[in-house]
């Protein structure tokens, strides 16, 4: 099989890549893609974060900072899918918004971009696929709905799935969703299109799934 993707997977914060890979790595197995999973430069708890915990402009500051390394890092590895979940969330959807010219199609999950790395108009940036539990107690729903609406009015080709019932974590619904989304977009990929992009912003209701 010819790798014509890479698939870019963001651990959350006090994770690391070996947790990552268990959980996506068989989901992208059959695909024609590469996974590469950076591991966050700080050390926390039993794993590793991306940023400290800042709140306002200091986190959206921490996530344009890390957001930027991750682009120097990444660049020239061919067509990237950037997934993600929490604190990679947060950086997927700045990769996407922030270096366009890199990213085929950003995956976030259980995260948000600040408003203030929005850009004045995101018809440029690829096809963003969020994914989001609507009991989500550290991220939540409300403010996961503002950033598609916001990024929609702004001219992004974004949908948001939703999960009732779940809280800040994956379902075993939500990886059968990101594992249909990646391979359309790897597959699109491949074909050298921009990437499978959303039908609109509006959030997507899948039966509840385990955390």
């Amino acid at each position: 099989m010819t790798v014509t993707t890479t698939v870019v997977v963001l651990h959350s914060k006090y994770s690391d890549p070996d947790e990552y890979e268990a959980i996506f790595g068989p989901l992208v197995a059959d695909l024609p893609a590469r996974l590469v999973l950076p591991r966050a430069p700080f050390a926390a708890r039993d794993g590793y974060s991306w940023f400290p915990s800042a709140s306002g402009a200091a986190h959206a500051n921490l996530v344009s900072a890390g957001c930027d390394r991750l682009a120097v890092d990444v660049a020239g590895a061919g067509p990237l899918v950037v997934t993600g979940a929490s604190q990679g969330g947060d950086l997927a959807f700045a990769l996407a918004l922030r270096h366009p010219g890199l990213v085929t199609a950003a995956l976030p999950m259980l995260g948000l971009c600040p408003p203030s790395l929005w850009p004045t108009a995101a018809d440029r940036c690829p096809p963003i696929h969020a994914f989001h539990g609507e009991a989500d107690p550290i991220v939540a729903i409300d403010d996961a709905r503002r950033v598609a609406d916001g990024l929609g009015r702004r001219g992004a080709r974004i949908s948001l799935h939703t999960y009732p019932g779940l809280g800040h974590d994956f379902s075993a619904a939500m990886l059968a969703d990101w594992r249909t989304t990646v391979t359309d977009v790897v597959t699109a990929a491949g074909r050298g299109e921009a990437g499978n992009a959303p039908p609109d912003r509006r959030s997507r209701r899948t039966a509840p799934g385990r955390g």
